[in-house]
């Protein structure tokens, strides 16, 4: 029961009702002794203050426990807010004696306190120190050090803003301060105090990751702006660091996800929607880049550290989006100045990485990133002890950025990127080996990016990003083939985006993709073949967005054109539409219908190298219904229904390949290329996700169709059709900085074209398949279990991280292809990796 001893505090109209209860009840029981002051701490006096002699008081209503506690404070009177601050953070270290009532038992109570500054009576200054948490020097403001002598006396102090403190007036000797906060393992320090001379101390304390969110009291909920995209699926950085089987790369992690089909031998290919790699699309804040995996699929080409978070759509995205048949991913990098300065180097059994960021001032920061494979480096040395020999990739990678916020309306990021991948032969013949083959692939590119917040809320945003794209393959001395492509491209927009106020919403903007594809090839016994295909796509997209209520539609515009050599014009026109009802704050629906185009590639449409001039745009008519449906705020729920009709795909030349569709199939058509093919894929994707404290979970799944149809109206599977995939996942963050994970994957195998029999050639002494009808087998169901442990070690100014990633972990023998005996005669299927342990470190300061 609380008892009034002076006057009341402004109270809040229920505890006003309290109080006047409380004031009723002191008629039967009478105050027989005040609260008196137990201990005491030096108060933090404003250095402005003391320096300008100014003193005063301040009087503060202060609610006293029954234990003698201080539970509440406000100031009544005030001196100035420095000093107010300055008396409320000392007052709360106070420790009373309870109020006694008559019968002598302590009872609670308000009572008021005058807190006097008088700059005559401080005491010199003996001890001053930060707190700071450890591996990121971070200042930890409200930190209580407690300082304790051999005596007993004890003072209280709290960190500022900066997490600086001081101690006045401690007598000579040994004192023991100790600085503890929730969540942070405590440390004490023996400092000796002298007269006449300051002692200082520095505190790191170390963060518990699991402990700390369940301590953290202050939750900030991010509303993310809808946007035109019925199915858009985010991961971000945090995100996916410790997921397991990604080796904490962040692309690598989106082939979790509903609606991409798991890549052959692990490669990180993406497959959506039971489309081929090459109708897919990478981007980097809304333009295109040539590739995002390195060979093999080990890591992307781009350094997670600079990544903010990766958007997945598989299908009916907005018209700033095109130029593909199916889904895309966009990675979307940091718009913020970093807070801190950052250094991180990474090593695995695969690579190592270092990025660095830098603040410069309150306007720019610089960042920096390099990583290199070394399988050459370590395979090779053993490998030729060995007389065995194997091919292995080599890649390396680097970036620089530089961010730079003139103002609070303007953004300016600038970037250099680039990737280098080969192919080597390692080991004993590895030199003659690699003069026989060759096969290179790199990149460069320069990207500047504008952001601008104009008047009523309207953004302006142009990027352009330019640089040469290279591939060289080379078989002996006289065999070479080069690709190359210069290109540039250039976005601006200019949007809008719908608010309560403002219930329309605009994007509106050109997108043009133009320069040179060159192809030389150098056979032997052939005459050389160099082609040259100038091009330019210019397009022009706008969208209108208009709410009403809980509803939402978007009804966008996009036109491409292909112009290439002056002879070849293309033109798409490809409408399409979205809409959104909120049924409940919880539940919602997506509707998406429209048209999307893909440009058939530069060497199909030039006529002296064996192409169609008047060939057509490829195009997908694409239909989804989703759903979403948030259970609880840690748990949601989003489904998808999609059917995609694909038309005018090219197809011929001799090499009976479906371009817009996927691998050659058996058989040849030397026709020229033409637009024969369509096709058609349907399904179900399903996510779950619970983002709980310390706890992520993911469970996807999808049931899909895809079909192909020749110009004869014969049907059979496409060669990536997967019709279920199942992955599970979840990461778990336990105390001492510890992270547990798993995954589970398993999935249909692909199709596959099998052998039927085989006739001996006598002329050639080899046996010769004979195929059945193509795709009419499947291998088997490919399953996966996958676990990840981390722990981070914590110094005083870095942080170290070790890693256990074993994938495959049962050693389950999966078939990625389906090879046979030299006769034919028995299958011998080519299996994945067996079980694979990879061990890593990353150092952070």
């Amino acid at each position: 029961m609380w008892w009034i001893c002076g006057i009341a505090l402004a109270q809040e109209p229920d505890q006003q009702e309290k109080t006047a209860d409380l004031q009723e009840d002191t008629e039967e029981r009478i105050i027989a002794q005040l609260p008196q002051i137990l201990e005491t701490t030096p108060v933090s006096y404003p250095e402005a203050a003391l320096i300008e002699g100014f003193g005063g008081s301040v009087l503060l209503n202060l609610m006293i426990s029954e234990t003698g506690e201080v539970l509440q404070a406000e100031v009544a009177e005030s001196l100035r807010p420095d000093m107010d601050d300055a008396a409320l953070e000392a007052l709360f270290l106070y420790r009373f004696s309870p109020a006694l009532d008559q019968l002598n038992e302590p009872i609670s109570c308000l009572i008021q306190y005058r807190f006097v500054f008088e700059p005559s009576t401080i005491l010199p200054l003996s001890l001053e120190g930060n707190v700071l948490e450890a591996g990121v020097k971070k200042p930890l403001s409200g930190t209580e050090v407690i300082a304790v002598n051999k005596d007993g006396t004890t003072l209280k102090q709290r960190t500022d803003e900066n997490g600086h403190f001081k101690f006045r007036g401690l007598t000579p000797g040994d004192w023991a301060i100790m600085a503890s906060a929730p969540a942070l393992e405590a440390e004490t320090a023996t400092v000796h105090i002298q007269v006449a001379k300051v002692s200082e101390v520095q505190f790191y304390l170390i963060r518990d990751q699991a402990v700390s969110a369940q301590f953290d009291l202050e939750i900030i909920v991010e509303a993310r702006a809808e946007t035109a995209e019925i199915t858009e699926r985010f991961l971000s950085g945090d995100d996916i660091s410790y997921l397991p089987g990604s080796g904490g790369d962040i692309v690598r992690a989106i082939q979790n996800l509903p609606g991409i089909a798991r890549a052959p031998f692990g490669l990180g290919q993406l497959i959506i929607r039971g489309t081929a790699p090459e109708n897919s699309r990478y981007y980097l804040d809304g333009v295109q880049i040539p590739d995002v995996f390195h060979f093999g699929g080990l890591t992307t080409v781009i350094s997670s550290n600079s990544i903010e978070e990766v958007a997945y759509i598989p299908g009916n995205y907005s018209v700033r989006y095109g130029r593909q048949l199916s889904g895309l991913v966009d990675l979307r990098t940091k718009t913020n100045l970093p807070e801190d300065n950052i250094a991180k180097a990474s090593v695995d059994i695969f690579q190592s990485e270092l990025y660095l960021q830098q603040r410069i001032n309150d306007e720019l920061a610089i960042s920096v990133s390099g990583r290199r494979s070394y399988a050459d480096f370590v395979l090779n040395p053993i490998l030729k002890n060995m007389d065995i020999s194997v091919r292995a990739p080599r890649y390396y990678d680097a970036q620089v950025g530089l961010l730079y916020k003139p103002s609070a309306t303007d953004l300016i990021d600038i970037t250099y990127l680039m990737s280098d991948d080969q192919f080597q032969f390692l080991g004993s013949d590895s030199e003659e080996n690699q003069a026989n083959l060759s096969y290179q692939k790199s990149f460069q590119k320069a990207r500047v990016r504008w952001k601008h917040d104009m008047i009523n809320d309207w953004k302006q945003e142009t990027t352009l990003i330019a640089g040469p794209e290279d591939t060289n393959i080379s078989i002996g001395d006289d065999t070479e083939v080069n690709f190359e492509l210069r290109s540039a491209q250039l976005r601006h927009e200019y949007s809008l985006i719908p608010n309560p106020e403002n219930l329309w919403g605009f994007r509106t903007g050109i997108d043009i993709l133009g320069g040179r594809d060159s192809t030389l090839i150098q056979i032997p016994d052939i005459e050389t073949e160099e082609s040259l295909f100038p091009f330019i796509s210019p397009a022009l997209y706008g969208e209108v967005t208009r709410d009403i209520n809980d509803f939402r539609a978007i009804m966008g515009l996009r036109s491409d054109a292909h112009i290439q050599k002056g002879d070849v014009f293309i033109l798409g026109i490809d409408p399409r539409l979205a809409l959104r009802y909120n049924l409940t704050d919880n539940t919602s629906f997506n509707l998406g219908a429209g048209v999307f185009s893909q440009i058939p590639a530069t060497e199909e449409l030039d006529e002296e190298t064996g192409g169609t001039a008047d060939l057509t745009i490829e195009r997908s008519y694409q239909y989804a219904l989703g759903f979403t449906h948030q259970f609880l705020e840690e748990l949601k729920w989003e489904a998808t229904g999609f059917y995609n009709e694909l038309d005018q795909l090219v197809v011929g030349s001799g090499t009976g390949t479906q371009f817009g569709g996927g691998p050659p199939r058996s058989g040849t058509d030397e026709d020229p290329f033409r637009n024969g093919g369509t096709g058609r894929v349907y399904g179900f994707e399903s996510l779950i996700r619970y983002d709980g404290i310390n706890v992520l979970a993911l469970l996807s799944t999808t049931f899909s169709r895809s079909e192909r149809t020749d110009e004869n109206g014969n049907t059979s599977l496409f060669s990536y059709d997967q019709p279920y995939l199942i992955n599970g996942l979840f990461s778990w963050m336990i105390p001492k900085n510890r992270r547990l994970g798993a995954r589970a994957r398993y999935g249909s195998g692909n199709p596959y074209t099998p052998v039927v029999n085989s006739i001996y050639n006598l002329d050639s002494r080899s046996f010769i398949a004979i195929n059945g009808e193509a795709d009419s087998e499947r291998l088997a169901s490919f399953f996966s279990l996958d676990v990840r442990y981390d722990k981070t070690y914590t110094f005083d100014k870095w942080k170290l991280t070790s890693y256990l990633d074993i994938q495959n972990i049962t050693n389950y023998q999966n078939v990625e292809i389906m090879s046979y005996s030299f006769d034919y005669s028995e299958e011998q299927p080519i299996t994945g990796l067996p079980i694979f342990p990879a061990i890593g470190l990353k150092g952070e300061w």
